[in-house]
């Protein structure tokens, strides 16, 4: 199984909004200056105001330098408390490549992938478009980089493990295709082990019976990923028994989409 790196998979937010707002006047403007600046202070004002202002990924290796600003920009709003009242809709409208959650204390921006597809159709960052298009296939919902990727299935209050639908196959196998292509190879390294040490979970109830997630696990041991190789199959080895352990004592925890009750 492979998955197809498409730009389509990504929710289209090309008419979301632009980057470079037109504001009716200067004065107006100023004020957004000033509401935005009391709110997350100088630094992190400065570092919005230049992503507000640049071409988005006209190459591979500058899209990786603004792709890792912004996730350093993301963490830094997401824990400086929050001076003053912000207008949200003010901040989704001038920087529309954040989702923007906030309340009277923070302000929690996740990524907008969908916005990002959006400026990478138009450039030659082939390695990044590809990237962007994986992570909008991971995040499906909005293609907004929520906590919970397309590795769980919410059914209401509950939350399902989705380990046997060969996504984190999948996955891996991309990422190698992508960390192979000699832009931003310590990136996806990381990315590759994050993204393993996430399917290593028995936190959620699994969706899929037991075998089909053994099955998965087994196709695992296809991936040959030279930084990692070693510990991952360890680890993949160590994972494999305690769900077969875990199977055999209590299958309630598996097939949940056949209506089963975990209690």
């Amino acid at each position: 199984m492979s998955i197809a790196l498409s730009v389509t998979s990504c929710i289209d937010k090309e008419t979301k909004t632009s980057v470079k707002q037109d504001f009716d006047s200067v004065e107006e403007q100023n004020l957004s200056q000033k509401i935005d600046q009391s709110t997350f202070g100088e630094s992190i004002q400065i570092q919005l105001d230049s992503l507000q202002r640049i071409s988005w990924f006209i190459g591979d290796h500058q899209a990786m330098e603004q792709f890792n600003l912004l996730q350093v920009l993301q963490k830094d709003i997401s824990r400086t408390p929050l001076q003053v009242e912000v207008d949200v809709q003010l901040l989704i409208e001038k920087y529309p490549f954040y989702s923007w959650d906030c309340d009277d204390l923070f302000c929690k921006v996740n990524l907008d992938y969908g916005f990002l597809s959006s400026q990478t159709s138009k450039q030659e960052a082939s390695v990044f478009r590809k990237f962007i298009a994986l992570q909008c296939q991971y995040f499906p919902i909005d293609s907004i980089e929520y906590p919970l990727s397309s590795q769980y299935i919410i059914d209401g209050s509950n939350i399902y493990n989705n380990l046997g639908d060969f996504g984190y196959l999948d996955r891996l196998r991309s990422i190698d295709s992508l960390r192979n292509s000699g832009v931003g190879e310590a990136f996806f390294n990381k990315l590759w082990k994050e993204t393993a040490e996430a399917l290593f979970s028995m936190e959620n109830p699994f969706w899929y019976e037991s075998e089909k997630i053994l099955t998965e696990l087994d196709s695992l041991n296809t991936i040959f990923h030279s930084e990692q190789e070693k510990a991952f199959r360890v680890e993949l080895s160590v994972f494999r028994k305690r769900i077969s352990d875990r199977a055999q004592k209590d299958q309630n925890y598996f097939n949940k989409r056949s209506g089963l009750k975990y209690e």
